[in-house]
């Protein structure tokens, strides 16, 4: 999927991740779900997930972690990661 290769991008720029998945879930006419999968140089497997209320663009963070070892590590929120994937899907 060729349009969404910049959220691949993003994830590389902003999380040092290479994208494995990005899910949509349309919860209803005002939000959207955004879970973004991804792996770093290591292998370790992450998950960023947060939603976007597709009337006023603003985000909410829902969560962040690394699955190891049957394990969820809880991580930091990077809200420059939200706003720049928003900001992306608002705008195709």
């Amino acid at each position: 999927m060729e349009k969404y290769s910049y959220i691949k991008n993003l994830t590389k720029e902003f999380l040092q991740g290479d994208l494995s998945q990005m899910r949509m879930q349309y919860e209803n006419a005002v939000c959207t779900v955004v879970d973004v999968l991804y792996t770093d140089d290591s292998h370790y497997n992450f998950d960023y997930k947060f939603e976007v209320n597709n009337t006023s663009k603003k985000v909410k963070f829902i969560s962040h972690f690394c699955d190891y070892a049957s394990e969820a590590f809880e991580l930091k929120r990077n809200k420059a990661f939200e706003d720049a994937v928003s900001t992306f899907l608002f705008k195709i």
